[in-house]
C-alpha cells in the first residue's frame, strides 16, 4: 500500500483500507452469526412411474432372470416381458455424467378391507434391453443331385438370414450400449424371439432359452462361404447357461447396430433350435419371406436404470395390479 503525499488526495481504496486498520486496532472484528439454527426441512418424495403393459413370455427352458433373494428364485413359469412408458425412458437417458437414477421396483395392490394400497418389493426382476429388427429369407439355389455340397448349403439356408433392417428406437439402445458398456461386458441372458397372437385371441413373446438354440449375426460376402453355420463366426462367447452364441455379448451388439444404421446388406443372421437342422418356424414369415424379430437382453443392474434400458423382465408371480 503506497502512503500518499501531504498534499495529494487519498483513493478511496486507500481510505476503505485505513478504515479497516483504524477499526480493527479498536478490538476483535465481528467473527460471523451470533447464533446457528436449522433450515426449514425439506420432505422429498420419490417419483413413481406405472408400468402397465405386458406381454406373457413363452419358453420351453428357464430363463435367467436376476434375483435379489437367496430363497425365492426366479420362476419362468410366470415370465413377463414389461414396457417402459417414455417418460421413464427419457428418465434414465438423461444427458451428462450424473449418475443413472437409482430405481426401487414394487407391485401395488389394493387392500380390499381398507382400501388402502400396498406395496411389495419386487424380487425376480431385470431391467432389459429389448431390439426389433427385420430379416428376409435367402433366395433358393438350383439343386443338383448327388452333390452333398449342394445338401450342405440347403442347410445352410434354413438357418441363414439376411438382415433387413433395425427399428429406429432400437439402433439408438444399442448405441446406448455401445458408449457405456466395455467390449468384454455380459449379460445375465440374450434371448431371441418373436411376438405371435392377435389382438383377439392376446399377444405372447415366443423366445427360447435352452442351450440347443445357436445364434449369431455375421457381416461377410455369402456368395463366398460354402458353409455359413461353421464359417461365418470367428469367436465363441464363453457363456455358459442359455442360447449358445456365436458371439461375444457385445460384438453381437456392435453387428446388429452397424446392420442397423448402414441398412446397406452384407449382415448376416444364423438361427438354428435343432444342431442346424431347422431354422426359424415357417409361420412367423409372410408371403415376402420377412419376419419381425426381437432381440431381449437382461441386465444384471437390478438398481439403476441406464440410458439403454427400455423394459423389465419379471420372473414371479404377479397380482393382476402392475409394478411401479
Amino acid at each position: 500500500m503506497v502512503v500518499p503525499k501531504d498534499e495529494e488526495k487519498p483513493s478511496k481504496d486507500y481510505e476503505r483500507i485505513e478504515a479497516i486498520i483504524k477499526c480493527g486496532a479498536k478490538g476483535y472484528l465481528p467473527a460471523g452469526p451470533c447464533q446457528l439454527s436449522l433450515l426449514a426441512s425439506v420432505d422429498q418424495q420419490p417419483s413413481a412411474f406405472p408400468i402397465p403393459h405386458y406381454i406373457n413370455w413363452q419358453s420351453a427352458e428357464p430363463i435367467p432372470v436376476p434375483s435379489s433373494s437367496s430363497t425365492q428364485k426366479s420362476n419362468s413359469q410366470y415370465l413377463r416381458l414389461w414396457t417402459l412408458s417414455g417418460a421413464l425412458t427419457a428418465l434414465g437417458a438423461q444427458d451428462g455424467d450424473a449418475l443413472p437414477p437409482h430405481m426401487i421396483v414394487e407391485q401395488a395392490a389394493q387392500d380390499a378391507a381398507t382400501g388402502k394400497t400396498i406395496k411389495t418389493p419386487l424380487v425376480n426382476f431385470g431391467w432389459t434391453s429389448t431390439i426389433e429388427f427385420s430379416i428376409k429369407k435367402l433366395p433358393q439355389q438350383h439343386k443338383k443331385s448327388g452333390n452333398e455340397a449342394n445338401g450342405a448349403s440347403d442347410n445352410a439356408l434354413k438357418t441363414t438370414y439376411e438382415l433387413n433392417g433395425v427399428s429406429s428406437s432400437g439402433t439408438v439402445v444399442l448405441e446406448r450400449m455401445l458408449q457405456s458398456l466395455p467390449d468384454d461386458h455380459s449379460f445375465t441372458s440374450i434371448t431371441l424371439g418373436c411376438t405371435t397372437g392377435s389382438q383377439s385371441s392376446g399377444t405372447h413373446f415366443v423366445g427360447e432359452g435352452g442351450s440347443n438354440v445357436t445364434f449369431g449375426i455375421s457381416q461377410t460376402n455369402l456368395s463366398t462361404v460354402t458353409n455359413p453355420g461353421g464359417e461365418l463366426f470367428l469367436q465363441e462367447s464363453m457363456q455358459t447357461t442359455g442360447p449358445t452364441l456365436l458371439n461375444t455379448p457385445m460384438n453381437l451388439v456392435k453387428l446388429l447396430w452397424e446392420a442397423g444404421i448402414t441398412n446397406s446388406g452384407g449382415f448376416y443372421l444364423y438361427y438354428t433350435a435343432d444342431d442346424g437342422k431347422a431354422g426359424l418356424p415357417s409361420s412367423i414369415f409372410n408371403e415376402k419371406g420377412e419376419a419381425t424379430l426381437t432381440l431381449v437382453i437382461i441386465h444384471e443392474d437390478q438398481q439403476h436404470l441406464h440410458p439403454y434400458i427400455n423394459g423389465l423382465a419379471t420372473a414371479q408371480p404377479l397380482a393382476s395390479s402392475e409394478p411401479h
